[in-house]
């Protein structure tokens, strides 16, 4: 076993994890100084920087009692056969301060 490969992983992994975390920090400056310009969006060389909307909803019991109804659907499906599964494979990791 290459016990080097899955160091460069993890590693890779934990790095990842805190530039993300760093990103997320920046996120909300980087929103207040495109107001600041009174633009919407920036554009550098480096990149364009653009605040955009994102609408979520709520929905309404009826519906609501329909997508419960219709997970329960899937998952008879499931059950007995008659959905046919797809499977795919893929990496999993877990970090040792994560998997406590």
């Amino acid at each position: 076993m290459n016990k080097s490969l899955f160091v460069q992983y993890a590693t890779l992994d934990s790095n990842i994890k805190a530039l993300e975390e760093e990103k997320n920090a920046l996120k909300p400056k980087v929103i207040e100084e495109i107001k600041k310009s009174g633009a919407e969006k920036i554009e550098s060389d480096f990149g364009n920087f653009t605040i955009v909307s994102k609408n979520t909803y709520s929905y309404s019991s009826k519906v609501n009692e329909a997508e419960t109804k219709l997970k329960t659907l899937k998952k008879k499906e499931e059950g007995d056969g008659t959905a046919k599964a797809k499977v795919t494979e893929f990496l999993y990791f877990r970090s040792p301060s994560l998997a406590d």
